[in-house]
Protein backbone atom coordinates (compact mmCIF):
# COMPACT_ATOMS: atom_id res chain seq x y z
CA UNK A 1 0.00 0.00 0.00
CA UNK A 2 2.94 2.56 1.00
CA UNK A 3 4.14 1.72 -2.76
CA UNK A 4 0.50 2.32 -4.16
CA UNK A 5 0.60 5.51 -2.54
CA UNK A 6 3.62 6.94 -3.27
CA UNK A 7 2.69 6.44 -7.22
CA UNK A 8 -0.64 8.18 -5.93
CA UNK A 9 1.48 10.89 -4.99
CA UNK A 10 3.63 10.70 -7.79
CA UNK A 11 1.05 11.57 -10.17
CA UNK A 12 -1.08 14.14 -8.25
CA UNK A 13 1.85 16.19 -7.79
CA UNK A 14 3.34 16.21 -11.51
CA UNK A 15 -0.49 17.18 -12.52
CA UNK A 16 0.64 19.83 -9.96
CA UNK A 17 3.03 20.85 -11.81
CA UNK A 18 1.76 20.83 -15.29
CA UNK A 19 -0.68 23.47 -13.80
CA UNK A 20 -3.63 20.62 -14.77
CA UNK A 21 -4.74 21.52 -10.96
CA UNK A 22 -5.45 24.73 -11.80
CA UNK A 23 -6.35 25.20 -15.37
CA UNK A 24 -8.97 21.92 -15.68
CA UNK A 25 -11.01 23.32 -12.21
CA UNK A 26 -11.16 26.31 -13.75
CA UNK A 27 -12.18 25.68 -17.09
CA UNK A 28 -14.89 23.37 -15.41
CA UNK A 29 -16.15 26.78 -13.71
CA UNK A 30 -16.68 28.40 -16.88
CA UNK A 31 -18.23 25.35 -18.28
CA UNK A 32 -20.74 25.49 -15.16
CA UNK A 33 -20.95 29.11 -14.77
CA UNK A 34 -21.58 30.03 -18.49
CA UNK A 35 -24.72 28.40 -19.03
CA UNK A 36 -27.24 29.95 -16.31
CA UNK A 37 -25.69 33.08 -16.75
CA UNK A 38 -25.93 33.41 -21.13
CA UNK A 39 -29.14 31.72 -20.56
CA UNK A 40 -30.57 34.55 -18.04
CA UNK A 41 -29.02 37.25 -20.52
CA UNK A 42 -30.66 36.18 -23.82
CA UNK A 43 -33.03 38.17 -23.91
CA UNK A 44 -31.29 41.27 -23.17
CA UNK A 45 -28.39 40.63 -25.84
CA UNK A 46 -30.55 39.41 -28.35
CA UNK A 47 -31.88 43.20 -27.66
CA UNK A 48 -29.10 44.98 -27.64
CA UNK A 49 -28.09 43.35 -30.71
CA UNK A 50 -29.31 46.19 -32.66
CA UNK A 51 -31.19 44.17 -35.52
CA UNK A 52 -34.71 43.83 -34.64
CA UNK A 53 -37.10 46.34 -36.30
CA UNK A 54 -38.50 48.47 -33.83
CA UNK A 55 -40.91 47.95 -31.75
CA UNK A 56 -40.54 43.83 -31.82
CA UNK A 57 -41.26 42.34 -28.79
CA UNK A 58 -39.06 39.56 -27.35
CA UNK A 59 -40.76 36.87 -25.51
CA UNK A 60 -38.68 33.96 -24.47
CA UNK A 61 -39.92 31.55 -22.00
CA UNK A 62 -37.78 31.33 -18.72
CA UNK A 63 -36.61 28.05 -17.86
CA UNK A 64 -36.62 26.52 -14.80
CA UNK A 65 -33.57 26.04 -12.61
CA UNK A 66 -33.89 22.25 -12.98
CA UNK A 67 -33.60 22.85 -16.65
CA UNK A 68 -31.10 24.57 -16.57
CA UNK A 69 -28.94 22.69 -14.54
CA UNK A 70 -30.24 19.92 -17.41
CA UNK A 71 -28.93 22.20 -19.84
CA UNK A 72 -25.17 22.61 -18.00
CA UNK A 73 -25.08 19.22 -17.63
CA UNK A 74 -25.10 18.38 -21.43
CA UNK A 75 -22.39 21.36 -21.56
CA UNK A 76 -20.50 18.90 -19.33
CA UNK A 77 -20.86 15.86 -21.68
CA UNK A 78 -19.43 17.62 -24.59
CA UNK A 79 -16.91 20.35 -23.84
CA UNK A 80 -15.98 18.57 -20.32
CA UNK A 81 -15.66 15.29 -21.89
CA UNK A 82 -13.34 17.14 -24.45
CA UNK A 83 -10.71 18.55 -21.99
CA UNK A 84 -10.88 15.40 -19.69
CA UNK A 85 -9.94 13.13 -22.80
CA UNK A 86 -7.11 15.27 -23.47
CA UNK A 87 -5.56 15.89 -20.26
CA UNK A 88 -5.95 11.81 -19.54
CA UNK A 89 -4.69 10.44 -22.97
CA UNK A 90 -1.07 10.74 -22.19
CA UNK A 91 -0.80 9.75 -18.48
CA UNK A 92 0.25 6.60 -19.56
CA UNK A 93 1.33 6.47 -23.09
CA UNK A 94 3.33 9.46 -22.82
CA UNK A 95 5.46 7.66 -19.95
CA UNK A 96 6.23 4.59 -22.28
CA UNK A 97 7.28 6.86 -24.64
CA UNK A 98 10.19 8.42 -22.50
CA UNK A 99 11.05 5.06 -21.02
CA UNK A 100 9.35 6.46 -17.81
CA UNK A 101 7.30 3.91 -17.28
CA UNK A 102 9.96 1.31 -18.11
CA UNK A 103 12.46 2.83 -15.50
CA UNK A 104 9.77 2.25 -12.90
CA UNK A 105 8.73 -1.50 -13.76
CA UNK A 106 12.12 -2.00 -13.01
CA UNK A 107 11.94 -1.42 -9.42
CA UNK A 108 10.33 -3.70 -10.03
CA UNK A 109 6.15 -1.68 -9.83
CA UNK A 110 3.45 -4.02 -10.14
CA UNK A 111 1.82 -3.19 -13.26
CA UNK A 112 -1.57 -3.55 -11.08
CA UNK A 113 -0.15 -0.47 -8.35
CA UNK A 114 1.05 1.27 -10.95
CA UNK A 115 -2.25 1.86 -13.68
CA UNK A 116 -4.28 1.90 -10.37
CA UNK A 117 -2.38 4.85 -8.71
CA UNK A 118 -2.45 6.45 -11.86
CA UNK A 119 -6.01 5.96 -13.08
CA UNK A 120 -7.23 7.05 -9.04
CA UNK A 121 -5.36 10.46 -9.56
CA UNK A 122 -6.36 11.36 -13.02
CA UNK A 123 -9.87 10.61 -11.80
CA UNK A 124 -9.35 12.47 -8.80
CA UNK A 125 -8.72 15.72 -10.61
CA UNK A 126 -12.31 14.59 -12.77
CA UNK A 127 -13.85 14.65 -9.74
CA UNK A 128 -13.23 17.92 -8.21
CA UNK A 129 -13.31 19.64 -11.41
CA UNK A 130 -16.65 18.52 -12.30
CA UNK A 131 -17.35 19.28 -8.42
CA UNK A 132 -16.05 23.05 -9.27
CA UNK A 133 -18.11 23.03 -12.29
CA UNK A 134 -21.15 21.56 -10.87
CA UNK A 135 -21.15 24.12 -7.50
CA UNK A 136 -20.94 27.24 -9.93
CA UNK A 137 -23.39 26.06 -12.41
CA UNK A 138 -25.59 25.25 -9.03
CA UNK A 139 -25.03 28.90 -7.40
CA UNK A 140 -25.49 31.23 -10.64
CA UNK A 141 -28.73 28.79 -11.06
CA UNK A 142 -30.01 29.65 -7.45
CA UNK A 143 -29.05 32.90 -8.17
CA UNK A 144 -30.78 34.02 -11.10
CA UNK A 145 -33.96 31.05 -11.64
CA UNK A 146 -34.58 30.24 -8.11
CA UNK A 147 -34.29 27.44 -5.54
CA UNK A 148 -33.28 23.43 -6.52
CA UNK A 149 -33.63 20.52 -4.02
CA UNK A 150 -30.18 19.67 -2.88
CA UNK A 151 -30.90 16.15 -2.47
CA UNK A 152 -31.71 15.82 -5.90
CA UNK A 153 -29.01 17.89 -7.31
CA UNK A 154 -26.65 15.74 -5.10
CA UNK A 155 -28.01 13.04 -6.34
CA UNK A 156 -27.41 13.93 -9.80
CA UNK A 157 -23.85 14.86 -9.23
CA UNK A 158 -22.92 11.38 -8.00
CA UNK A 159 -24.74 9.45 -11.34
CA UNK A 160 -23.03 12.31 -13.87
CA UNK A 161 -19.78 11.90 -12.03
CA UNK A 162 -20.06 8.27 -12.84
CA UNK A 163 -20.69 8.67 -16.31
CA UNK A 164 -17.21 11.19 -16.66
CA UNK A 165 -15.19 8.42 -14.23
CA UNK A 166 -16.13 5.72 -17.51
CA UNK A 167 -15.23 7.59 -19.97
CA UNK A 168 -11.89 8.77 -18.35
CA UNK A 169 -11.14 5.37 -17.78
CA UNK A 170 -11.47 4.10 -21.05
CA UNK A 171 -9.17 6.88 -22.18
CA UNK A 172 -6.51 5.09 -19.34
CA UNK A 173 -6.81 2.33 -20.67
CA UNK A 174 -6.45 2.93 -24.33
CA UNK A 175 -3.43 4.50 -23.07
CA UNK A 176 -2.01 1.14 -22.07
CA UNK A 177 -2.97 -0.30 -25.80
CA UNK A 178 -2.15 2.30 -27.95
CA UNK A 179 1.19 4.61 -28.12
CA UNK A 180 -0.06 8.02 -30.39
CA UNK A 181 -1.74 10.74 -27.96
CA UNK A 182 -4.29 11.59 -30.79
CA UNK A 183 -5.48 7.42 -31.68
CA UNK A 184 -5.90 7.78 -27.72
CA UNK A 185 -7.68 11.24 -27.60
CA UNK A 186 -10.03 9.91 -31.04
CA UNK A 187 -10.45 6.20 -28.82
CA UNK A 188 -12.16 7.53 -26.41
CA UNK A 189 -14.47 10.52 -27.84
CA UNK A 190 -15.08 7.94 -30.32
CA UNK A 191 -16.27 5.40 -27.34
CA UNK A 192 -18.42 8.31 -25.91
CA UNK A 193 -20.24 9.29 -29.32
CA UNK A 194 -21.05 5.50 -30.09
CA UNK A 195 -22.47 4.49 -26.49
CA UNK A 196 -24.92 8.12 -26.98
CA UNK A 197 -25.80 6.96 -30.91
CA UNK A 198 -26.34 3.69 -29.40
CA UNK A 199 -28.38 4.85 -26.39
CA UNK A 200 -30.46 7.21 -28.71
CA UNK A 201 -31.59 4.41 -31.36
CA UNK A 202 -32.20 1.49 -29.27
CA UNK A 203 -32.46 3.19 -25.86
CA UNK A 204 -35.18 -0.53 -24.90
CA UNK A 205 -32.02 -1.99 -25.16
CA UNK A 206 -29.43 0.16 -23.80
CA UNK A 207 -30.97 -0.06 -19.97
CA UNK A 208 -27.50 -1.06 -19.03
CA UNK A 209 -25.17 1.57 -20.61
CA UNK A 210 -23.24 3.63 -19.21
CA UNK A 211 -24.17 6.77 -21.26
CA UNK A 212 -27.86 5.97 -19.42
CA UNK A 213 -26.16 7.75 -16.62
CA UNK A 214 -26.61 10.95 -18.29
CA UNK A 215 -30.34 10.34 -18.06
CA UNK A 216 -30.62 9.51 -15.08
CA UNK A 217 -28.71 12.46 -13.73
CA UNK A 218 -30.94 14.60 -15.78
CA UNK A 219 -33.90 12.92 -14.74
CA UNK A 220 -33.02 13.00 -10.99
CA UNK A 221 -32.96 17.05 -11.03
CA UNK A 222 -35.84 17.19 -13.35
CA UNK A 223 -38.05 15.23 -11.91
CA UNK A 224 -36.67 14.67 -8.19
CA UNK A 225 -36.95 10.59 -7.95
CA UNK A 226 -34.79 7.62 -8.92
CA UNK A 227 -35.98 6.76 -12.98
CA UNK A 228 -36.29 3.08 -13.50
CA UNK A 229 -33.48 0.83 -14.40
CA UNK A 230 -30.77 3.28 -12.33
CA UNK A 231 -29.62 0.60 -10.01
CA UNK A 232 -28.87 -1.29 -13.44
CA UNK A 233 -27.28 1.16 -14.96
CA UNK A 234 -25.05 1.97 -12.26
CA UNK A 235 -24.05 -1.54 -11.25
CA UNK A 236 -23.17 -2.40 -14.71
CA UNK A 237 -21.26 0.88 -15.18
CA UNK A 238 -19.00 -0.26 -12.25
CA UNK A 239 -18.55 -3.55 -13.51
CA UNK A 240 -17.39 -2.50 -16.55
CA UNK A 241 -14.96 0.14 -15.29
CA UNK A 242 -13.70 -2.98 -12.79
CA UNK A 243 -13.16 -4.78 -16.37
CA UNK A 244 -11.76 -2.45 -18.08
CA UNK A 245 -9.09 -1.48 -15.35
CA UNK A 246 -8.33 -5.56 -15.39
CA UNK A 247 -7.81 -5.53 -19.03
CA UNK A 248 -5.68 -2.33 -18.67
CA UNK A 249 -3.65 -3.61 -16.58
CA UNK A 250 -3.19 -7.06 -18.53
CA UNK A 251 -2.76 -5.21 -21.71
CA UNK A 252 0.17 -3.14 -20.13
CA UNK A 253 1.92 -5.94 -18.30
CA UNK A 254 1.86 -7.75 -21.93
CA UNK A 255 3.70 -4.97 -23.26
CA UNK A 256 7.11 -5.79 -24.46
CA UNK A 257 8.14 -1.59 -25.37
CA UNK A 258 8.09 -0.14 -21.94
CA UNK A 259 11.77 0.21 -22.17
CA UNK A 260 10.67 2.60 -25.58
Amino acid sequence: MSQWMTLYRKEMLEMSRNAKWIWVPLVFIIIGAMQPVTTYYTPQIIKNMGSLPEGAVIQIPIPSPQDVIVSTLSQFGTIGILILVLVSMAIISGERQSSVAGMIMIKPVPPVSYITAKWAGIQTLTLVSFACGFTAAAYYTVQLFGKIEVVPLMQSFAVYGLWLVFIVTVTVVFGTWLRGSAAIAFAGIATAIVLTVAGGLFKPYMAWSPFMLTNHAAALVSQGQLSDNLVLCILSSLLLIALLLAGGVQLFRNRSDLTG
